[in-house]
């Protein structure tokens, strides 16, 4: 016993990064996950449509993304798209879903709804309704988002 009590001791610095460590991981991440999707949900329920041009790919060495614009009341608006499991092709348009208070922040890119070639702009407000898409399959998108 004395031994682990020693190794203890020795360790201290070690053994409180690790515990940091391990709260991060089991009580902050969770936390910011939930935080996010209560941010998302937000968007929906008050969120506008907007149309997005995806410019770029971009593989680096800590993340691997997509840079899009849209515009939003006269002002144009540079984001990027990290999620894994859809690949939007570059020069493609894409809805956009906007945070009307925060579209620098608060804006995601909808990438299985690609804008149709009838559609040229869209308003400098937005739309309240995505044109073509119901609610249901854009909530359905952004529970897995």
């Amino acid at each position: 016993m004395k031994t682990v009590w020693e190794f203890i001791v020795k360790n201290k610095k070690v053994i409180l990064i690790i515990l940091t460590i391990l709260i991060f991981l089991f009580i902050g991440l969770p936390a910011i996950k939930k935080i996010n999707g209560k941010r998302r949900l937000e968007t929906f329920d008050k969120g506008v449509y907007g149309i997005a041009l995806v410019t770029e790919y971009r593989a680096e060495t800590r993340s691997t993304h997509y840079r899009y614009e849209f515009e939003y009341k006269d002002e144009i608006y540079s984001s990027r798209y990290y999620y894994a499991n859809y690949n939007p092709e570059v020069g493609k348009r894409y809805f956009v879903l906007i945070d009307p208070d925060h579209p620098w922040f608060n804006n995601m890119l909808l990438p299985i709804f690609p804008v149709p070639d009838s559609i040229k702009e869209a308003p400098p407000e937005g739309w309240k309704e995505c044109p073509g898409v119901s609610r249901k399959q854009i909530r359905e998108f952004l529970d897995h988002y």
